[in-house]
């Protein structure tokens, strides 16, 4: 039978209660261990099922049954277990939430050194952070999100460099950083969607290819998605970072 609690240890003991079993008298396998998830996100309880062992020798029983009242006079059957040499499945869970606190506390950093960079920038925000299983943004709500902002965003993006270098300094993550200000985002992604597809139509007029100015991986993956399903152009990447862009041609030339 199966059962569920905020841990491993939690719910063999609900079994054991439930059946009116000792842990000896029982196997257990653990379906899902507990995680307290990312930030909140995620959460999950310990599920584990318990089978009944079959029966063994008169003799095993009552060493067996010795044993047993040996330990429950001394302790509970429930501190017992905890004493018990630490299962792979409950390595590995150790494991996956020192990566997560590490990373949590990493992420604290990074908010903490922008807020510093934009307090020396003379740039008076509050930061919000958002986490996802691939991205952390951080949002910033100000009444100065021009001077954050810069010319087509350089300033941004340049400060959204420097906080990826500084989480990856800090520990090893897949996780990328996105910085907005407001909805600035949303707004740009619709700007270089439309310029992909007028840039798109000029080529197709001309029949030559065109290059776009210089963009950053996430912006030029834009241009890329939004010319995805043309099938009269093709786009392609060039260059090295920083100055790596995207050059749109006609298939036929």
């Amino acid at each position: 039978m199966r059962y569920t609690a905020k841990n491993v240890q939690a719910a063999i003991a609900r079994g054991l209660e439930d059946l009116k079993v000792k842990r000896q008298e029982v196997k257990v396998e653990v379906i899902q261990s507990e995680s307290s998830g990312f930030l909140g996100l995620f959460k999950k309880e310990a599920v584990v099922e318990l089978n009944l062992l079959e029966p063994t020798s008169n003799g095993d029983n009552t060493r067996t049954e010795e044993i047993t009242t040996t330990i429950e006079n001394e302790t509970s059957e429930l501190h017992v277990s905890e004493t018990l040499p630490p299962t792979m499945e409950e390595i590995r869970l150790s494991k996956r939430k020192q990566r997560e606190a590490q990373l949590q506390d990493a992420l604290l950093l990074v908010g903490d050194y922008l807020a510093e960079v934009t307090q020396k920038m003379g740039i008076k925000t509050e930061i919000d952070l958002e986490v996802s299983r691939s991205e952390a943004k951080y949002t910033f709500r100000t009444n100065q999100a021009g001077l954050l902002i810069g010319k087509r965003g350089k300033i941004l993006n340049a400060l959204q460099a420097l906080a990826q270098d500084y989480l990856e300094q800090e520990v090893r993550t897949h996780l990328r950083i996105m910085l907005n200000v407001g909805d600035y985002r949303q707004h740009r992604q619709e700007t270089l969607t439309y310029l992909a597809q007028n840039t798109a139509h000029e080529v197709l007029y001309r029949n030559q290819a065109i290059s776009l100015d210089p963009m950053p991986a996430f912006e030029r993956k834009i241009i890329h998605a939004a010319l995805a399903k043309n099938q009269e152009v093709k786009t392609n990447s060039h260059g090295k970072e920083p100055h790596r862009y995207v050059t749109i041609a006609p298939c036929k030339e």
